[in-house]
């Protein structure tokens, strides 16, 4: 039989092992859960520069639109566009084939938006290579990115260099300037 010392040395030691496994779990569930905060909060509080990123997603996707579109949602979707952009935004972009146009405010823009959805049989609006400059005050940015435009069935306006510049207004990024930046090519 059993001597009662070795049997207590045996249990003090299991429990010991069981105390050590139980600490390694906990730390384990810790490291996890504090990956899930952190993961959590990132997607319910994004960064200045991917909320901009973001932007520019969805003003790619409104400014994007198929030629069956409604009345009512062309009227929508140009309203959707034009609120991305500040009061007093100015546009200065160079059309290939156009030259430059510049648009000054936000009601033009409306105009123009819901124009080219009433002229044209629709249009695709991609952003590629979104590079975000917060300024020191996190309440102004500067983004640059290439732009590809390509209206359906015809025209591919190719790709152009953009710099554009936001501005942090009630909470929200608003575009207050858009420029096409001239390359050897334009």
């Amino acid at each position: 039989s059993h001597h009662p010392r070795t049997w207590h040395r045996q249990r003090s030691q299991n429990s010991r092992k069981d105390f050590v496994v139980k600490k390694l779990f906990y730390l384990v569930l810790l490291i996890v859960a504090g990956g899930l905060v952190y993961l959590g909060y990132q997607k319910f509080f994004p960064s200045e520069e991917k909320r901009i990123r973001l932007l520019f997603g969805k003003v790619a996707e409104v400014a994007s639109f198929s030629g069956n579109e409604k009345p009512f949602s062309r009227l929508a979707n140009a309203s959707k566009l034009a609120d991305f952009f500040s009061a007093n935004a100015e546009i200065n972009v160079e059309v290939p084939g156009q030259g430059s146009r510049t648009i000054q405010g936000r009601d033009e823009i409306l105009q123009i938006a819901l124009a080219a959805r009433s002229n044209l049989t629709g249009v695709h609006v991609a952003f590629f290579v979104i590079i975000v400059a917060l300024a020191a005050d996190k309440e102004s940015a500067t983004a640059e990115f290439t732009a590809k435009i390509t209206q359906s069935g015809q025209t591919d306006f190719g790709v152009q260099e953009m710099k554009i510049q936001l501005k942090k207004t009630d909470g929200n990024w608003r575009i207050t300037r858009v420029d096409t930046v001239r390359t050897l090519g334009l």
